[in-house]
């Protein structure tokens, strides 16, 4: 099973979704927070930051994008699979959106629900432009409703469910054999919301993708004419819980 492939769709996601929706370049704005408390207790590390502007919809929008992986996971992960798997599983992504003038005070009547509404849209259209690009198949939004976030204010959240083909994977066995198992196709999950945040007047998007699924299986191997093998997979993925703190993390976003 090439888990790179998995890896590699799982961190780019993230950043890419959003920084594609506008241009990337120089820009000033702050940082989107996260609970630190929910990142740590989570096992979350940082791993990158981008920051975009461009003109939209008759103003200037302006962004900066924190990237973060599951590293408890990824570390688990890497020491149940032998090193087989050794890069990050899940990743967690939040964007904090400056426009000028704000908002509220656009010229020639365009109004915050407007922009807004574009915005998502954008970033709706971008984050499944993402998936394909990066291999997955059969993407579907399964649900559309809101998430009340710890400001209060309500997000439009959007899930989307896609399968990613994996290859076999091999690996050696003991006498120098090596053994090459085929790999099913594994269902992921794609959380994407979008909300306004009176405070700072900015716009904030935040997401998470994830497996869908634990990835369990039994093998039948012949390793000579005289040796069988039975062979189990089960990488112990909990996808309930990756939405549970997903979502926690996205909640705590300002």
């Amino acid at each position: 099973m090439n888990r790179r492939r998995f890896v590699g769709t799982t961190a780019a996601v993230g950043l890419a979704s959003l920084a594609g929706c506008f241009g990337q370049a120089s820009a000033s704005v702050d940082p989107p927070t996260v609970s630190e408390e929910r990142l740590s207790a989570g096992g979350w590390e940082r791993i990158d930051a981008e920051t975009f502007t461009e003109s939209f919809a008759g103003t200037t929008a302006s962004g900066h994008t924190l990237q973060f992986e599951d590293a408890k996971l990824r570390e688990a992960i890497t020491e149940q699979t032998l090193g087989a798997v050794g890069r990050e599983l899940s990743v967690f992504f939040a964007t904090r959106i400056e426009f000028s003038p704000p908002l509220d005070n656009l010229p020639l009547g365009v109004g915050r629900d407007s922009v807004l509404s574009e915005t998502e849209s954008y970033a709706r259209e971008d984050f499944r432009s993402r998936l394909e690009e990066r291999g997955l198949i059969d993407i579907e939004v399964v649900e559309e409703t809101t998430l009340t976030v710890d400001s209060g204010a309500e997000a439009d959240l959007v899930e989307y469910c896609a399968t990613l083909p994996l290859d076999d994977f091999s690996f050696d066995v003991a006498g120098g054999e090596t053994v090459t198992l085929p790999a099913e196709p594994l269902d992921v999950t794609g959380l994407l919301a979008v909300w306004y945040d009176d405070g700072p007047e900015s716009t904030l998007v935040a997401g998470s993708v994830f497996a869908r699924e634990n990835y369990a299986d039994t093998v039948e191997v012949e390793l000579s004419s005289a040796i069988d093998a039975t062979i189990d997979i089960d990488l112990g993925l909990a996808p309930d819980m990756y939405r549970a703190e997903t979502l926690g993390l996205v909640q705590s976003v300002r």
